[in-house]
Parts: C-alpha cells; sequence; structure tokens
C-alpha cells in the first residue's frame, strides 16, 4: 500500500525518493562497504574480501517485500539484511562472508544510512531555497517605492514598501538557511559504535576504523557514537523546522494579500492552477497552502522527536525507532514547502494600484501616529492625541479625508499650515528604515 498522492501534494518527488525503500536499503548497503572498506585498510581483512562484499552490496540483489516482514518480526531491517547479505557474499567468497557486519551494529547501520540520505535531501532543498532567495531579491530590487498598507494584529497601521515586507521574508530565509547549514556541519557526522557504543571488536583502531569510515561516505566524524544522545540530530531536525516556519510566514502573507477583496499581489498569468470542484470562479493558492500545511505537521513530529530525547541506557527502547518515520517526514515537508514557495514567488508580483487604493480608501488616518508625534510637541501628548483620535473617527465616520477634517479645527490651523498638514499626511514621506533599502 502506497500513499502516493497525498504524499506527493505535500513534497517532491525528488525527496520521496530518497525515503522510499530500495534508498534507504542501497544506504543501508553503502555503510556495509565502507565498513569492509575500513577493515581491509586497517589490515583485519584482505582486500579481496573487502572487495566480494562490496559487489553484493547492490539493493537490486535484495528482496525488499520479505526484508519488510522480517523486518517486522526483529524490530529492525538490518537483522534480515545483514543475514541476506551474508549469504549472497558467501557464495561469491566463503571467507569474505565471516567481515559482513564485523563488530558493528545495527544502530550504526541504520543512522548512518539516515544521515546519508538527508545529506542529499539537504541538497534538494537547497536548489529552492537558492530559488526562493532569488525571487525575493529581484522583488525587493523592484519594489524600493511601491507603497502598502502595513498592518498590525490584522489591522491597517502605518505605511510601508512592499520591499519592507519582502526583505522581511528574505531575512528570515537567509537566516533560518545560514543555520540549516550549521547545523548539518554538525549533524552530519557517521554512526559506529558496536554493540555499546565503544567500538570494543576494534581496540586501539576503534577510531581509526570510524575515521576510515566517514572518509569513505564523505561523513563528518565526531569521535564519539551518538547512539543515545540525539542532540545534534534533533538540533539539525529543528533548523529544518524553522525554515518550514519562515516559508510558511511567505505564505501566509502571499495568502491574504491574494484574497480578491484585499488584491494586493497576484501569480502571473496562467501560474494560479488551484481550481475548485463545486464553484469554477475560484483558483486556489495552492503553494501557500502546501507551505501553510507544512508548518502545523512539522511542529507535531518535532514534538514527537522530543518527547523521546532521552533515551535508556545504551540502546532506546521505542525512542529511538519513532525517529524513523518522523525525521523522513520532516525532511519530505520541508522539501514540499520550499519547492512550493520557490514556485510561488518566482510568478509573484504586487498590484501597485490596488495597494494605492487601499492606502487611500483609509483617508489618510494611517498617518495618525506622524501626526500625533508632531502634534504633541506643541499640545503635549495628552491634547494631541485627543485631538487626532476624533479627527480620525470623523473621517472614518464621514468617509471624508483627515486634512479636511483636520483643517477645519482651528487648534491645529493656528499651528499648522494646510501644506504642512498635507506634507505629514504623505505616506511616501513616512518611511523610516525602508526608505533607504
Amino acid at each position: 500500500m502506497t500513499n502516493l498522492i497525498f504524499r506527493r501534494l505535500h513534497s517532491s518527488l525528488q525527496v520521496m525518493d530518497l525515503f522510499e525503500d530500495s534508498t534507504m536499503i542501497q544506504s543501508m548497503l553503502d555503510v556495509e562497504c565502507a565498513l569492509a572498506y575500513g577493515l581491509a585498510e586497517l589490515k583485519i581483512c584482505k582486500e579481496s574480501h573487502s572487495k566480494s562484499i562490496e559487489k553484493k552490496c547492490k539493493v537490486s540483489h535484495f528482496d525488499l517485500p520479505g526484508l519488510a516482514e522480517a523486518a517486522a518480526e526483529h524490530g529492525t531491517v538490518v537483522v534480515p539484511l545483514v543475514k541476506d547479505l551474508t549469504k549472497l557474499v558467501n557464495s561469491l567468497d566463503p571467507e569474505a562472508s565471516k567481515y559482513v557486519h564485523y563488530g558493528i551494529t545495527s544502530q550504526d547501520v541504520i543512522d548512518t544510512a539516515l544521515i546519508l540520505q538527508l545529506v542529499k535531501a539537504f541538497e534538494h532543498i537547497k536548489l529552492d531555497i537558492l530559488l526562493v532567495r532569488e525571487a525575493l531579491e529581484r522583488l525587493s530590487k523592484e519594489n524600493k517605492t511601491t507603497l502598502m498598507l502595513g498592518r498590525t494584529l490584522m489591522q491597517p497601521s502605518a505605511p510601508i514598501t512592499f520591499a519592507q515586507k519582502v526583505n522581511g521574508w528574505l531575512f528570515a530565509i537567509n537566516n533560518d538557511w545560514e543555520r540549516l547549514e550549521r547545523e548539518a556541519n554538525i549533524a552530519f557526522s557517521i554512526q559506529m559504535g558496536g554493540a555499546v557504543g565503544n567500538l570494543s571488536a576494534f581496540g586501539k583502531n576503534a577510531n581509526n576504523l570510524r575515521e576510515l569510515c566517514a572518509k569513505k561516505l564523505k561523513l563528518r566524524n565526531s569521535g564519539n557514537s551518538w547512539h543515545v544522545y540525539r542532540n545534534n540530530l534533533l538540533s539539525y531536525c529543528s533548523a529544518v523546522a524553522m525554515l518550514v516556519g519562515s516559508l510558511g510566514k511567505i505564505a501566509k502573507d502571499v495568502s491574504l494579500l491574494m484574497q480578491p477583496e484585499v488584491g494586493e499581489v497576484k501569480l502571473a498569468e496562467g501560474a494560479q492552477k488551484g481550481s475548485s470542484s463545486a464553484m469554477p470562479h475560484k483558483k486556489n493558492p495552492v503553494g501557500c497552502l502546501v507551505a501553510l500545511a507544512s508548518v502545523s505537521r512539522v511542529s507535531g513530529l518535532m514534538s514527537t522527536l522530543f518527547s523521546a530525547l532521552p533515551h535508556e541506557h545504551e540502546r532506546a527502547l521505542g525512542g529511538w525507532q519513532q525517529e524513523w518515520m518522523s525525521v523522513p517526514q520532516i525532511m519530505e515537508v520541508a522539501a514540499g514547502s520550499a519547492k512550493a514557495i520557490s514556485q510561488t514567488c518566482k510568478v509573484l508580483s504586487p498590484d501597485t494600484n490596488k495597494m494605492r487604493h487601499n492606502l487611500d480608501i483609509l483617508n489618510g488616518v494611517i498617518m495618525s501616529e506622524r501626526l500625533m508625534l508632531v502634534l504633541s510637541e506643541k499640545l503635549g501628548k495628552v491634547e494631541a492625541k485627543e485631538i487626532v483620535a476624533r479627527a480620525c473617527e470623523r473621517a472614518q465616520e464621514e468617509n471624508t479625508q483627515l486634512i479636511d477634517v483636520l483643517g477645519s479645527d482651528k487648534r491645529l490651523t493656528d499651528i499648522l499650515s494646510m501644506s504642512e498638514l498635507d506634507r505629514l499626511l504623505d505616506p511616501s514621506d513616512y518611511l523610516g528604515s525602508a526608505s533607504f533599502k
């Protein structure tokens, strides 16, 4: 049984493929192959033995449904995998079969295979994040003077530029990606500890073996086993989750701005394909849907990982095993979110006319902060706030321009000319740091 339809909606085909059974088993066989290489380098076995093992470390030699059934009996797929691999090597070179899985344990194979999969998933996600950055940088550059309404607590506040909003998205994505790269440099480490974490079968050669295998697999060697210390893996997953959160922030803003009654951003003609089964007029923001769903899913999956963080003694019972499903799902939804937002940002553009319209229909009240600050210097803060608040109420109630209300108040016209009031109510002249970006 597969769940391709819903998995595909929330992920990318490339990353889904990385966590398929065949790819997972091949990654495990790559670990066994690296072990054989290390054994030969340390003269524990002959080079010919290593070559014999390498020849049989191909997923095509194995019955995956059979391995799945046997894994259910043993609680790990490595037991039947090693059994089958040993038989295959024995048929080719009986002496070499003695060195299959020599001195290591199931967790070494599973954890290292997972890291190999994470390395590849990282590269796929990186491609889409680069596209997100590229699209946001373009939007920022093109919209430095594009005025729009700032909104706080879902209500109109003060003017901003579209570039300011885009720069906020870009700031978060850049920070998250830098964090993810740092965590990857730590987490992408080989797992090799043997039965109880000390590679006791290798004596003084323990770390030499770990170093050789890490080099073969192009992974970092932390110098230690992390069988029951999952902090680095969880820290990496947390960095992924934060990246998903920032992608979700873009999706949240875009979906709100795309609502027809707001209409301040749009996707290129033909790019929005989210049809409704019942309402022909609708075009649903599918990319935003995927990214927002990803945030909800990842938060739950991270909670599962953290709840199982304390592992028992030298090998966990249940806590480690739940990672086998949770971590791949986090990577799949992260990849889906990155791809969805990269495609959305690529075809995103502002509707500058609608942005200006939504500013203008508020009759100037969005400049109340600036007006109050200036009047406070002349009248005191209490009186200034009272005057501006009442003027804004009148402008909204009577659907008239704030400057007309202010112009009829002698308390203001005695201290400010109409040209000064007009300047104070110009949203393009009240942008703070956004004016320089």
